[in-house]
């Protein structure tokens, strides 16, 4: 089966009413007799950005590099795809940095930033990447669309995810598709053209099987052409597909389409990264518990971008990913945790050593109510403003805290439920207090001693200094030390 690859790139209308040159850039190389590679960078616009065409340049050439020099260390797919995610996507960014370095107009990474799409093709199949905006779209046998990428949700119209990014190794998306995912074409598309089909995520499917089955790149000129008129930008693709291709260019478009998608409810590690301190520190032990359950073993191809906590369940689905499994290394946990908590743990030798540093964490953790962020004090000095006490310790606790089970006794195994809430009174919204969201009643007691009423499920106990609840049949005072 031979291979081809065709490309063609249209400078923007608006790019030329700027006198801006064209900032998407392209490329492609052969590794050898059996593998073969190709990439296209799309370098952003706007005035802050005055290098981007250097940039995309330097990204394109820095990915056929890496790709050449995995194929040449690695012989399946998978592991090239696993080391791409990891420490290739890291090597990646470090290549792309040394290059634009030495542009003689280089000041700072920002100006070159730039998006990146990148395909390498073996014998035995596909590794994909994606950084940004853009689509790489597939063609199956049976004429199907595929996108193998999940659409990021974080960013809007005119915002992506960029290579000047600290965090770029981290964003690159890779996917590997061999067996029966394996395509019979590839294109990647700057976003160009996706924002000529502005209406539905998969309006340019038609758009995608039409360029892969052109002949010739007199065929992809026009269709790239009419795509420009609509969305005023660069519009780039490139092509790596079978020849000569095994469907009548005369027949109908099918328009079956296929896309990766993830539940609504399902946060990744990106969005994770994103929430209160003390949200990221329950996710921490979450996953410590989970490779604590399996014996230290992952799915097989896990690596931290592939991390999604389940809102709906209040779990990670990490086994839904492949029955296969490996042991991970704490060399890649404490990886994971560094990014998911944002902030470096210690060394550590084994599980229960993390455990209780992310404990000592939660403890550690305070609230500045004139700011409203979350800190860590590690100078035990300081009292909580609004604290529980319990056999776990002291924690303390604000308005719209959810309260959990490791914060009463200290747990070993998977489970930690929800057991209340921090709420306002919906009249007087300078009172507080606890929502009880358990499944059984509070016995109360004020700071004197005397018996309150019980709490039931729903109901809501003032919160008041020295009261003390029986959660689980586990003493808790609470204590206001403003």
């Amino acid at each position: 089966m031979n291979w081809a690859v065709k490309a063609r790139s249209i400078r923007g209308v608006s790019h030329e009413k700027k006198g801006t040159p064209n900032q998407d850039a392209w490329g492609c190389a052969r590794f050898g007799s059996y593998a073969e590679g190709i990439a296209l960078s799309d370098g952003h616009g706007g005035e802050d950005y005055q290098h981007s065409d250097f940039g995309a340049k330097a990204a394109v050439d820095s990915f056929l590099e890496i790709v050449s020099e995995l194929s040449e260390r690695h012989e399946d797919c998978d592991t090239i795809g696993r080391t791409l995610e990891g420490e290739g996507a890291i090597l990646l960014k470090q290549r792309w940095l040394e290059k634009i370095s030495r542009h003689e107009g280089f000041v700072t990474e920002r100006s070159y930033g730039c998006t990146l799409l990148g395909a390498l093709r073996t014998e035995e199949g596909f590794v994909l990447l994606q950084l940004g905006d853009g689509k790489v779209a597939c063609v199956l046998e049976d004429q199907t669309v595929y996108y193998p990428f999940v659409r990021d949700s974080r960013f809007s119209f005119n915002e992506t995810a960029s290579l000047a990014s600290p965090d770029a190794p981290f964003e690159m998306s890779v996917r590997v598709l061999t067996g029966d995912l394996k395509p019979i074409a590839v294109v990647l598309a700057s976003d160009g053209v996706e924002n000529a089909f502005p209406y539905d995520p998969y309006d340019d499917a038609g758009f995608y099987l039409e360029l892969m089955r052109q002949s010739d790149a007199s065929g992809i000129q026009t269709l790239l052409e009419d795509a420009a008129k609509y969305s005023k930008d660069d519009t780039t693709a490139v092509l790596l597909r079978v020849e000569p291709w095994p469907f009548d260019d005369r027949a109908p478009i099918p328009a079956r389409v296929w896309a990766e998608s993830i539940p609504e409810h399902w946060l990744s590690l990106k969005q994770l990264g994103s929430q209160r301190l003390s949200m990221r520190l329950f996710m921490g032990e979450r996953f410590i518990n989970a490779v604590s359950k399996r014996g230290g073993l992952m799915p097989l191809n896990f690596s931290e971008k592939q991390l999604y906590y389940d809102s709906e369940s209040d779990s990670l689905p990490l086994e839904v990913m492949s029955p296969d499994m490996n042991t991970l290394d704490l060399i890649s946990l404490r990886r994971i945790l560094d990014k998911l908590l944002g902030i470096p743990v210690t060394s550590f030798d084994s599980l229960d050593e993390i455990k209780a540093q992310l404990m000592q964490m939660r403890r550690n953790l305070r609230f500045d109510y004139d700011t409203g962020q979350e800190w860590l004090d590690n100078s035990g000095h300081t009292i909580p403003n609004v604290a529980l006490r319990s056999p776990a310790g002291v924690f303390e606790v604000y308005f719209d805290a959810c309260l959990r089970l490791s914060e009463v006794i200290p747990l070993t195994g998977w489970k930690n439920p929800i057991w209340g809430k921090v709420v306002q009174h919906p009249n007087k919204p300078q009172i507080w207090g606890i929502k009880n969201l358990s499944s059984h009643s509070w016995p109360c007691y004020n700071s004197d001693g005397a018996a309150l009423k019980e709490i039931p499920p729903g109901n809501t106990v003032t919160l008041r200094h020295g009261t003390c609840c029986f959660i689980y049949g586990i003493p808790v005072k609470f204590e206001i030390n403003f």
